[in-house]
Parts: C-alpha cells; structure tokens; sequence
C-alpha cells in the first residue's frame, strides 16, 4: 500500500460508500500503519487507492476510524 499523488483520477472522484466492513477494518490496519510511518495525522482511503468512503486520523494519540461520513450543514 502507498499513499497516492495528484493527478492520480481517485483523488478527484466521489466514491461509494462502505458495504464490506470486514475489508475496511483490514484496509484501515494497513492504512495505520502507512499513516504512521509517514508521519501522518490522517489519511483517506482514496489517498491509498480505494474508492470508499472512509479515512483514519489521529485524534489526541489514539487512531479513530470514520466511515462513511456525512456533511451535515
């Protein structure tokens, strides 16, 4: 797994939501681990090659998954 640069098209696509929950906690085991050694604080599952609706970041020290979010206002 590697994090994706501009003008890779995933980056720019809207993506569809999370259906298999068992894939995504594999994904966002991988993704942690990807996050850390990069130094990162959060990172998005387009941003590594998958077209869901899903990212982690580091909230306070502690990795916080959220799927499939929604804009509210």
């Amino acid at each position: 797994m590697k994090i994706l640069l501009a003008p890779n098209e995933i980056l720019s696509s809207v993506c569809k939501p999370v259906t298999d929950y068992a894939a995504v906690q594999e994904a966002q085991k991988k993704m942690r681990r990807l996050m850390k050694q990069s130094e990162g604080l959060g990172l998005a599952a387009p941003q590594v090659g998958i077209a869901e609706r899903s990212f982690i970041e580091a909230s306070k020290g502690m990795p916080r998954v959220i799927i499939n979010p929604k804009r509210i206002s």
